[in-house]
């Protein structure tokens, strides 16, 4: 139906770089509910093996049934075609062959080959050749499927709306929309989950300094029965960790329901659930090394309100 050639598609593909493997030629008629497809030539094209006599026809639901969305797979018993032609279901199959493209309706029967020409000389629908082109690394083919659809557009002179039902469609496209979803929703996530542990540093370190006073008084006392420096880390180290530690593993292990029932829609909920574990080791081990740099500040913090008042002090007494 596109006023162009497959020649003129490959061309402009190859110079986006896109490397084309196969171009398949595929005769389909549709009618207002169904696609029909011969098939001698599914079989041939898509390496199927379906058998199919005459009179008959196969239920094709071309989903995945593991992306995490509910599918409606409701098979028909029975058509009929060319006026009173009865054909009778011979069974279902759940398999993507190709694409789905806005030419193309949403229910797809594959029939014998005597049946389809049969129809293509009574059809009171539409029918055609379907251009089917197999991309060595589909995830690189955007910007030449993009470029190709306005070639379409601007060849076939017509506007947006009435160019869709003629368009070229790739999963590029749903890949390259999926891809800038997730990014958004990554960003997203990091930045509140960024947010909730800010909020918590603040908190404990608010607390912190608000035990200042009194945490100066032990480390003064703890200084005039001489413990060194490095003790008197470690001892902070250890009043920090049992205050900074526990928050992160106890809402690691909370994650864990939320990671695995989120992500089991998807067939994943196991590797949520190591996510949130790779996670939460990952920022148990950036506290430890916050906590001793943390607990390194606050000695200092400690040391130099006890050289003052101590100079205070023993200017007092000489």
């Amino acid at each position: 139906m596109n006023q162009v050639s497959v020649q003129d598609v490959l061309h402009i593909l190859e110079k986006n770089g896109v490397t084309v493997e196969q171009v398949i030629q595929l005769p389909y008629i549709r009618d207002d509910v169904f696609n029909y497809l011969p098939v001698t030539e599914i079989n041939r094209d898509f390496g199927c093996d379906y058998q199919i006599q005459e009179g008959e026809f196969l239920n094709l639901f071309q989903y995945n049934l593991e992306d995490g969305y509910e599918h409606n797979i409701q098979p028909v018993s029975t058509v009929t075609i060319s006026g009173d032609r009865k054909l009778q279901s011979v069974g279902t199959d759940v398999k993507i062959l190709f694409n789905q493209n806005p030419t193309f309706a949403d229910k797809t029967l594959i029939i014998n080959d005597f049946d389809f020409e049969k129809l293509s000389a009574d059809i009171t629908g539409s029918a055609g050749i379907a251009n089917l082109f197999q991309f060595q690394n589909w995830e690189d083919s955007y910007a030449g499927v993009c470029e190709v659809k306005e070639y379409l557009q601007e060849s076939n002179q017509l506007n947006e709306d009435e160019q869709t039902y003629y368009e070229l469609s790739s999963k590029v496209e749903k890949y390259q929309d999926a891809k800038k979803s997730g990014q958004f929703l990554l960003f997203l996530m990091a930045f509140v989950i960024g947010l909730m542990i800010m909020a918590e540093f603040l908190l404990i370190h608010s607390r912190i300094q608000a035990e200042k006073e009194e945490n100066s008084r032990v480390v003064r006392s703890l200084r005039m029965l001489g413990m060194i420096d490095k003790e008197m880390v470690k001892c902070l180290c250890y009043k920090n960790f049992l205050r900074f530690i526990p928050p992160s593993v106890v809402g690691t292990i909370l994650s864990f329901l939320p990671s695995y029932y989120l992500n089991e829609s998807y067939g994943m909920g196991t590797n949520g659930i190591l996510a949130g574990i790779v996670f939460g080791v990952i920022l148990t081990v950036g506290i430890f090394v916050v906590i001793r740099r943390y607990s390194e500040k606050e000695e200092k913090l400690y040391e130099s309100g006890f050289i003052i008042q101590g100079r205070g002090f023993f200017e007092r007494i000489f």
